[in-house]
């Protein structure tokens, strides 16, 4: 599923590359549902996506899409109606319990705003890991462990450079592959 989101070809409808990249898709379980979800300003909102599919919703004002965050980071709780996440109520009570759940959100400009300009593309991907694991950074074979699960999703060389060096598909890999670890 990762190498779908991530490749240049997969901006095309499934459909009209692959029927069986369509029709797995199609069948894919569903890992987001909105089912009549009403919250600050939205008004009965449902929509479900499947492992692979991607939705883009136009707010032209802002509020809809925030208020949409805020249900998902765990800020707000919706006034009627249900979020599911892999068919299971969402409950959360902040971003820490979404992610336990399975949700991360990833913010504006992810690159500025979760990227350290001093580490290689690697030290960032396995930084946030150094929180849960002890003696992370002492350790060589967490790195090569990182370098091992994600360098197929880059092109060779690129975990060794640093953010200013890599284009902005690979940044938002980058930090993508670092929500996932």
């Amino acid at each position: 599923a990762m190498r779908l989101c991530f490749a240049r070809e997969s901006l095309a409808a499934p459909s009209q590359t692959d029927p069986e990249i369509a029709l797995s898709a199609a069948q894919a379980p569903i890992v987001l549902a909105f089912e009549q979800v009403s919250a600050n300003h939205l008004s009965e909102l449902s929509f479900s996506l499947r492992g692979g599919e991607a939705l883009c919703l136009f707010d032209e004002a802002g509020a809809g899409i925030d208020a949409i965050k805020a249900l998902l980071c765990g800020e707000r709780t919706a006034k009627s109606g249900r979020v599911k996440i892999n068919e299971a109520l969402f409950s959360a009570k902040n971003a820490w319990e979404a992610l336990d759940q399975g949700l991360a959100m990833i913010v504006e400009n992810p690159a500025e705003a979760l990227l350290f300009p001093d580490f290689s593309a690697l030290e960032n991907l396995y930084f946030p890991a150094g929180k849960k694991v002890p003696g992370l950074w002492a350790n060589s074979f967490y790195a090569d462990s990182c370098q091992r699960e994600y360098a197929p999703y880059f092109k060779p060389g690129t975990l060794q450079k640093y953010p200013n060096e890599l284009s902005a598909q690979e940044l938002h890999t980058l930090v993508y592959c670092r929500w996932h670890l």
